[in-house]
């Protein structure tokens, strides 16, 4: 731990030390994920599975990536592990998916990233060579950080059509982590059907509509619903339903079935009891 931020560090194929960064308060007046920091951090995310896998000797039939923090996952297998001399054993016959809970956190990051020279994640990165010696710094003292060299991909993915580039004629050199991945994943997964016809369009896609409008084309997309198992979680006969939270202020849970006139009424006394 520096100051407020705890790092990680994780060795990738190419031995370069990767710090991850979990800071407790913003960093130069940004949320964390919306600078270089979110931007490694993304990366190791995306990466790091592979490793762990390697590491306790498994050979999945699918990898299942979440959101843009993730993103990358299918990009780097298509682009690296599925066919590295180390890798490849492992990963030629595994699946990707990617699944989209909210399409409009898409992990968009400008061409440049900028961190103070004397800051520790920069020193890092600097003495592993992630940031070239030599890089441009500003009269305040911030390094102007290539950001897709962070990622050790090659520039042949960074493409508009089937890549990650999120293209700008205002922000040249925009990338977006969900894009790649479901660009790269063999299959896209939503939440429901509802969702995924949302998704689809223009409006819903968040800028994405277009992608996932064609990889529905291609049969890419699938859906797993979001739920509960209806036999063990069933309202009317819970157990967990019949707990009383406060006997003097008679606030306890109520058991209810789909039927109940009431039932309104019941699910706000539940919530209401849960969140005392």
């Amino acid at each position: 731990i520096i100051g407020n931020v705890h790092y990680l560090r994780f060795k990738d194929v190419e031995n370069i030390l990767y710090p991850v960064v979990y800071p407790e308060t913003r960093i130069n007046e940004k949320l964390y994920s919306d600078t270089i920091y979110g931007y490694v951090e993304a990366v190791v995310l995306s990466k790091i599975g592979f490793h762990l896998i390697r590491d306790l000797h498994l050979t999945p039939d699918v990898l299942h990536f979440n959101d843009w923090q993730a993103g990358f996952g299918p990009v780097y297998m298509e682009a690296l592990y599925r066919h590295h001399p180390e890798f490849a054993d492992i990963f030629r016959d595994t699946a990707t998916v990617i699944i989209t809970h909210n399409i409009a956190y898409k992990g968009e990051f400008d061409g440049e990233l900028y961190i103070p020279k004397d800051d520790v994640l920069a020193q890092a990165l600097m003495s592993k060579k992630v940031i070239p010696f030599g890089t441009h710094v500003d009269q305040k003292g911030w390094l102007r950080v290539p950001a897709f060299k962070l990622t050790n991909l090659s520039q042949e993915v960074f493409r508009s059509e089937g890549g990650v580039e999120y293209w700008s004629h205002l922000y040249p050199g925009r990338h977006s982590f969900l894009k790649g991945g479901l660009e790269f994943a063999n299959m896209i997964v939503g939440v429901s059907k509802g969702n995924i016809e949302e998704i689809t369009t223009e409006k819903r896609g968040f800028g994405l509509g277009g992608v996932m409008a064609r990889k529905m084309n291609q049969g890419a997309v699938g859906t797993v619903y979001n739920g509960i198992d209806t036999k063990a979680y069933k309202p009317a006969t819970m157990k967990e339903l019949t707990e009383v939270v406060d006997v003097q202020r008679d606030i306890h849970f109520t058991q209810f079935s789909e039927e109940d006139t009431n039932l309104l009424e019941k699910r706000t006394q539940n919530k209401q009891a849960l969140q005392v």
